[in-house]
């Protein structure tokens, strides 16, 4: 009996362990976070849109989040077609982390939350919700 106590307690420590070390990871490895990311698509009130890939100079939407909780978002500029000029038009914001959520200000004051549902080394993506409403964006480091 005293074996049986033993083991399951055990057991039940392990899970424990094993459980909050996971979660912990998934929810504040910055070091997965910290990179630039490409924008793949976003997804608002149903339709998928998808950011142009410049032919004439390979520039593209992106997202660079530095590890001082700053980070700017990059729009191509002035695109024409799919040719772009080599300026990008940017959104800087500061923001701070909760599990896998940011909360985002800008620079005007505005306010914007993200809600990560799969960080990994090549994807990213999340939930953003502002005023406008929500939009669901996926991301990509290659």
């Amino acid at each position: 009996m005293k074996k049986t106590i033993y083991y399951l307690l055990s057991l039940l420590s392990l899970i424990v362990q094993a459980c909050s070390s996971s979660d912990n990871n998934s929810n504040q490895d910055n070091s997965l976070l910290y990179r630039k990311w490409y924008a793949v698509s976003s997804t608002m009130d149903g339709t998928t849109y998808y950011p142009p890939v410049c032919v004439n100079n390979g520039h593209r939407d992106h997202l660079d989040i530095l590890t001082s909780n700053v980070a700017n978002f990059y729009y191509v500029d002035n695109s024409n077609g799919m040719n772009c000029s080599d300026n990008y038009a940017v959104e800087s914001f500061t923001f701070t982390r909760n599990g896998n959520t940011l909360n985002m200000t800008f620079g005007n004051g505005y306010t914007s939350t993200i809600t990560i549902s799969e960080l990994t080394v090549t994807t990213l993506k999340f939930v953003e919700t502002n005023s406008e409403g929500s939009s669901y964006r996926v991301y990509s480091s290659f």
